[in-house]
């Protein structure tokens, strides 16, 4: 059986909401997950980094476990639940939306204030585009 974990957290320590950190971290993610055979999406937003990862039970919760011990800040995990198919394809993949896409998507909110199902949307880019006022 599949899981999906839903995780925020605010970026705190050597890591800055770079594009330089952003493929330094994608490229860690891409390689354990490949190992563990969990596939991911993943978005780094003004100081905030938030992830969807899929995978058997015992690889979601090793992963998990990575993630708690790294010292990149507190985890919010906002989402766990079995699922019965993939929404990410490959081991980490950064989500495709543009930052003014992303903003307009979190209206000002933090992303760990959002549910999970917002979050999957939101790195699936399936945000609900909003008419220009």
């Amino acid at each position: 059986m599949l899981y999906r974990l839903v995780i925020a957290r605010e970026l705190v320590g050597g890591i800055a909401p770079d594009g330089r950190a952003a493929a330094e971290r994608l490229g860690e993610a891409m390689a354990d997950n490949r190992r563990d055979e969990i596939s991911g999406v993943m978005l780094i937003h003004a100081g905030w980094l938030v992830q969807m990862i899929e995978g058997a039970r015992v690889d979601v919760d090793r992963a998990l476990r990575r993630m708690q011990t790294d010292g990149q800040g507190e985890l919010h995990i906002l989402g766990d639940r079995p699922v019965i198919h993939r929404r990410a394809a490959e081991p980490m993949r950064m989500c495709a939306l543009a930052p003014h896409e992303v903003e307009m998507a979190l209206a000002g909110r933090a992303p760990n204030t959002l549910d999970a199902t917002e979050l999957e949307r939101l790195l699936c880019g399936e945000v609900r585009r909003r008419a220009a006022a």
